[in-house]
């Protein structure tokens, strides 16, 4: 596993990403995790068996960086 704070938009933001194997099969995830104001969200991105693991994290983090979140969380 691995943890990093990162920012989206301005707002600050927890960075995981970790992986494994489930049933048998390579999996990875990348979770972003953010608390505007009061409310928390999260995106979690998994692929199974990715060709390539550092693709897959990253477009993971191009989906993220399209997030458009106030700080009110609307």
């Amino acid at each position: 596993m691995d943890r990093g704070v990162t920012r989206i938009n301005g707002l600050v933001v927890v960075d995981d990403r970790y992986g494994g194997n489930y049933e048998g099969r390579h999996v990875i995830w990348r979770q972003f995790t953010a608390v505007p104001g009061a409310q928390g969200l999260a995106f979690v991105y998994r692929q199974v068996q990715p060709a390539d693991d550092a693709a897959a994290l990253f477009e993971a983090a191009t989906i993220a960086a399209s997030w458009h979140i106030t700080t009110e969380g609307r």
